[in-house]
């Protein structure tokens, strides 16, 4: 089901209720506390079987109008979330998972879900480095973070992200001419000198013979302003160390 475009500003009930949950900061409310706080934004829900059966897995009563029973608010949050977008086509896959095209009920918009397997461990450390890296990034030229989906005892991590019309492989894959780094999405601060570019060429080489290694884009002069810096501390440290002798 989508949510009908709105002349003016969308209504989001769903969204309501699932910050309305994440406000209360706690992994379960009992049913008091739930009836108090959520049932209001409950009441405002679109009339949906789909959703009505998963109200119903935590303690909803329909017919009552309240919940019945202590809420797992972590599970409850995630499901209300993933309620909130329409899963289509793969479009994508990995060694963690896949990438589902999705359209967002309530504001009618396109986006990219990336499902992540959840390990008896936890998520992956390269997994964690992606949401914490995207999560503290917000510029054009980097793929946009949405939304992350996760419970305690989810089996699944879902990432919510800008849909793009490729992924980077694809476009390397299919491309002709030499590429044009604005139209890709990349870092910000690399992207955006005559150094960084020609780092990133450099790096992005799709022949893995005339691609740079780690060690030699660490020795790229558009590193030269950190050894400089570094240098400078290093010096300033041991100035320091032979006034207190």
């Amino acid at each position: 089901m989508r949510y009908p475009e709105a002349a003016g500003p969308v209504r989001r009930p769903l969204s309501a209720l699932v910050q309305k949950a994440k406000a209360a900061k706690a992994l379960c409310l009992d049913a008091e506390t739930a009836n108090y706080t959520l049932a209001p934004l409950v009441y405002e829900l679109p009339v949906d079987q789909e959703l009505e059966r998963l109200l119903s897995r935590f303690g909803w009563s329909q017919s009552e109008g309240f919940f019945t029973r202590t809420l797992d608010l972590g599970s409850f949050i995630a499901s209300l979330q993933m309620h909130n977008y329409i899963k289509g086509a793969v479009i994508g896959r990995g060694a963690y998972g896949s990438v589902h095209r999705a359209v967002h009920r309530e504001s009618n918009t396109l986006h990219a879900i990336k499902q992540i397997r959840v390990t008896e461990y936890g998520l992956c450390e390269s997994t964690l480095r992606e949401i914490s890296t995207l999560s503290a990034l917000n510029h054009h030229n980097v793929v946009k973070l949405r939304e992350v989906i996760a419970a305690v005892s989810g089996k699944n991590c879902y990432l919510v992200l800008e849909l793009l019309d490729c992924d980077l492989l694809t476009y390397l894959r299919t491309r002709t001419a030499p590429i044009e780094l604005p139209h890709v999405k990349l870092v910000p601060r690399l992207a955006c000198d005559r150094l960084g570019a020609d780092l990133l060429s450099a790096m992005l080489t799709y022949d893995p013979a005339r691609r740079i290694t780690a060690a030699q884009a660490l020795q790229h002069p558009w590193f030269d302003d950190v050894r400089a810096a570094e240098q400078q501390a290093a010096e300033a440290a041991a100035l320091a160390t032979d006034m207190m002798a």
